[in-house]
């Protein structure tokens, strides 16, 4: 959504973006408030979910329309991958948290404020480590990218020192 929005920014222009965004809003206002009452916490969930669904379809409309077609082809060839790269992700989270606390240690209790940082910082770091690793085996244009610059600000650094 960030690259939609870069690009009719870099074309200088910031109505459009601003208008879906108000657009995007009023969908989250249409979900939320008839449901929050009943629902509770869930329904702001759903609603905030909604309202960035809604609002990656109407940018993705509008950029196609200005600048013309985004190869979705490509698009949908990193979607399946981003997608497998989410699911191992989310299965070593999922494993993680119905294992971990059975370790009886007091650095992954759930009943101290120490063992539930230690949980969420240890599940947390396993399962970005897993996402990027999986995306880098994967072959994600974006993850390569931010690889690649990574890796030329640490060259820098090291001509620099």
């Amino acid at each position: 959504m960030r690259h939609r929005i870069a690009a009719l920014l870099a074309r200088k222009n910031t109505l459009t973006p601003t208008l879906l965004s108000l657009a995007s809003a009023a969908v989250y206002l249409a979900v939320a408030a008839p449901l929050a009452p009943t629902i509770g916490l869930p329904a702001l969930a759903f609603a905030n979910s909604l309202m960035i669904i809604v609002h990656c379809i109407l940018m993705y409309i509008v950029l196609s329309v200005t600048i013309g077609t985004l190869n979705i082809r490509q698009q949908l060839d990193n979607l399946w991958r981003l997608a497998l790269a989410s699911v191992g992700m989310s299965a070593v989270i999922w494993g993680l948290l119905r294992n971990l606390p059975s370790l009886n240690s007091v650095y992954f209790s759930d009943g101290t404020a120490v063992g539930a940082f230690t949980t969420v910082v240890v599940i947390g770091l396993a399962g970005t480590g897993v996402y990027f690793l999986l995306a880098a085996l994967l072959r994600i244009d974006e993850v390569r990218m931010i690889g690649g610059i990574v890796g030329s600000r640490l060259r820098k650094r090291r001509a620099q020192g």
